[in-house]
């Protein structure tokens, strides 16, 4: 489910569809990469996967120091 890199290396090709068609494309693309994309380096899962299980494992008191 990789977006089109292609599509986003072509991004500045783009004139005259407006800047927010641009910011669009370019948070559709951060979405995927932090919510969506299987890391090696961290076992196959998500990065999102690990920083949540991070946050479940800390007490109150962690979380507001």
């Amino acid at each position: 489910q990789q977006p089109d890199q292609q599509r986003l290396r072509g991004i500045d090709d783009r004139h005259g569809r407006g800047c927010g068609r641009v910011e669009w494309e370019t948070l559709e693309w951060v979405n995927w990469y932090n919510n969506e994309r299987l890391h090696s380096a961290i076992g196959y899962v998500t990065p999102q996967e690990p920083e949540e299980a991070f946050y479940a494992n800390m007490n109150d008191l962690d979380k507001v120091a």
